[in-house]
């Protein structure tokens, strides 16, 4: 069984980025937060990065903010985004 704690998205074998669409995703909120689960997959455990993917789309669709580590961390993966469209 993979920890989800502690190795990366990747180290699971059935992850299926389609099943983590919530009911309540607008069209472009799931293309968004697709992208960012899909780009990340590889740098985060599976929990660290869903909660992520939703911090993402909090502050992109809806300016949230979060304490400065965490908007440090989504300002360097946003970046990213941006580089890979």
């Amino acid at each position: 069984m993979v920890s989800l704690l502690h190795s990366s998205t990747m180290d699971a074998p059935d992850f299926d980025v389609d099943s983590y669409k919530n009911a309540h995703e607008s069209n472009v909120e799931w293309r968004l937060r697709r992208h960012f689960l899909e780009l990340h997959k590889d740098k985060y455990p599976l929990k660290r990065l869903i909660c992520l993917a939703s911090c993402f789309i909090n502050h992109e669709c809806y300016q949230c903010t979060y304490p400065g580590p965490v908007m440090i961390e989504l300002k360097e993966l946003m970046e990213e985004m941006s580089v890979s469209r």
